[in-house]
C-alpha cells in the first residue's frame, strides 16, 4: 500500500530576519520564514492582534553553550542607554495603581547601525521593599517611525506612526524585585530589531491590585525628546485611553542581544 501525504502550503518568506506584520496574516493563519526556520501566527489580547513566534528555539553564541539548536543566533552583548539618577515611579509599572501602561522609544541613532536579535533587557530600579511583586505583567516590542511620542497617543497604540512587528516578548509574568539596581528580564520570544526604525518598548501592568512598598525607576533627564509615556488607573485596564508623553525622563535601560 502506498503512503499518502497531505500538502499544506503556508505563507512564506525567504528573506533572512523578515517577520510578518499584523496585516500580513488573517486570524488562524500561519507564516514561515524559510531562511530562518521560524513560524509565526496572530495572538488576540484585549481586542488587539499581535504577531508571535511559535516554538522559539535558539542557539546562544558567546555563552559557552547552546540552549536549543534552532536557527536564531544570539550574541551576549549589551546596549546601554544614557544613565541618570532621577526617581520616577511611573516606570516601568506604577505601584500605586491597579493597572497601567508605560512605553519608551529608543531611536535608531542611539542604537547604532545594524540589525540586532534582542533577547532580554535590564531596567534600573530603587526604593522597593525586598520581595515586592507585580503580577500579570506583559512586555512588548515593536518598530515605529516616530522619534518621540505625540500628545495624542493612546494605550491601544493609536497615533503611533509606522507601527510594525508588534511582538509580545514576555507575557503574563510575575516580576519580583529583591534588591535595588538593574533587574534582568529575559524574553520568551526574541525580537529582531531591524536597525533602521525606532524601537518601541511597551510595559503592560495588569496586576489588578496594589501594595505599599513600591519604588521607582532610575531615569535619565533629557528635555530634547518626549521619549517616554505612561497611563495608570484603578479598577480596570485603560484599554483605549490617552496617556502622558514625558519630555523629561526615560528609565535607565540595557538591551541584551
Amino acid at each position: 500500500m502506498s503512503d499518502k501525504y497531505n500538502t499544506i502550503v503556508l505563507k512564506s518568506s525567504e528573506e533572512p530576519g523578515k517577520v510578518p506584520s499584523v496585516t500580513d496574516l488573517l486570524p488562524g493563519e500561519l507564516a514561515i520564514n524559510i531562511a530562518d526556520g521560524k513560524l509565526y501566527t496572530l495572538k488576540l489580547t484585549e481586542g488587539q492582534y499581535e504577531v508571535i513566534q511559535i516554538g522559539a528555539a535558539q542557539s546562544v553564541e558567546g555563552g559557552g553553550g547552546s540552549s536549543g539548536g534552532g536557527a536564531t543566533t544570539i550574541q551576549n552583548l549589551v546596549w546601554q542607554s544614557p544613565e541618570g539618577t532621577s526617581n520616577e515611579d511611573h516606570y516601568p509599572a506604577e505601584g500605586y495603581y491597579d493597572y497601567g501602561q508605560s512605553m519608551i522609544i529608543i531611536r535608531a541613532s542611539e542604537l547604532g547601525t545594524g540589525a540586532k536579535m534582542l533577547h532580554g533587557l535590564e531596567i534600573e530600579v530603587n526604593g522597593y521593599t525586598p520581595g515586592y511583586t507585580f503580577n500579570n505583567q506583559t512586555l512588548k516590542l515593536a518598530h515605529t517611525s516616530d522619534l518621540e511620542f505625540g500628545s495624542n497617543v493612546k494605550t491601544d497604540l493609536t497615533n503611533i506612526n509606522g507601527l510594525a512587528d508588534l511582538t509580545s516578548v514576555k507575557a503574563d509574568f510575575t516580576w519580583t524585585i529583591n534588591s535595588s539596581g538593574y533587574q534582568t528580564i529575559d524574553f520568551d520570544t526574541n525580537f529582531e530589531y531591524n536597525g533602521t526604525d525606532s524601537l518601541l518598548i511597551i510595559w503592560e501592568n495588569r496586576d489588578g491590585s496594589w501594595n505599599p512598598g513600591f519604588g521607582w525607576a532610575e531615569c535619565h533627564f533629557d528635555n530634547t525628546y518626549a521619549d517616554s509615556w505612561y497611563k495608570h488607573q484603578d479598577d480596570s485596564y485603560p484599554s483605549s485611553s490617552y496617556g502622558t508623553a514625558d519630555q523629561s525622563y526615560r528609565p535607565n535601560i540595557r538591551l541584551k542581544y
